[in-house]
């Protein structure tokens, strides 16, 4: 009975650590994020917050449905087993299925450009925005099945590190591009297209 105790114990504290790592690195990126807003403000209009705010939406829809359900599927057979050549194969096939996933989502995405910026965007995002959101959607589901992977062999502070390492580009870039070469909404989308890159890399 001590011995099961003390194994619950463990567990609970391995949890409470975990979500202690998790939940300090979402705080530091919603603050940061709350720091640019008065700059923002300055900078960009409303209906340009709301091409953003758009983008993001679309981004969470479509990022799910064009995954096929990858990263859960990886992440439940990958914590099923020690073997590294499961791991790996695993691995391999995920991002195999997925890629062929992402580029026929694209594929499907591009000539429905006039579509979704005359309902979504009320005609506001620019072609290069676009290409923009397509890179941002690509770098965005690459990066998750790797980040499965860590999750599942619960490298949690790395993924942490990973986490506040790409808000800290996002961050300077943001600032960079919005406020200073003053390019508005492309800034903005080509900041987090990089910093997307930065976390796939």
């Amino acid at each position: 009975k001590n011995r099961g105790g003390a194994d619950v114990l463990k567990r609970v504290k391995e949890i409470a650590s975990d979500s202690l790592i998790y939940g300090m690195s979402t705080m530091l990126s919603q603050f940061l994020s709350l720091i640019l807003v008065p700059f923002y403000t300055k900078e960009l209009r409303p209906e340009d917050y709301g091409v953003l705010a758009m983008s993001a939406l679309l981004l969470g829809f479509f990022s799910p449905v064009a995954g096929l359900g990858m990263d859960g599927a990886l992440f439940r057979y990958y914590s099923m087993t020690d073997d590294p050549a499961r791991k790996n194969a695993y691995f391999s096939l995920a991002t195999q299925i997925k890629t062929a996933a992402m580029l026929v989502a694209c594929l499907l995405l591009l000539p429905f450009y006039w579509l979704l910026n005359g309902t979504f965007f009320e005609g506001l995002l620019t072609p290069l925005q676009f290409g923009l959101f397509i890179g941002s959607f690509m770098a965005d589901n690459f990066s998750a099945l790797t980040v499965v992977t860590l999750r599942s062999e619960r490298k949690v502070k790395k993924i942490a590190m990973v986490n506040i390492a790409t808000l800290v580009v996002s961050l300077v870039l943001s600032i960079w591009l919005v406020l200073f070469e003053k390019m508005h909404v492309t800034g903005a989308l080509l900041a987090g297209l990089s910093a997307s890159v930065f976390r796939a890399v």
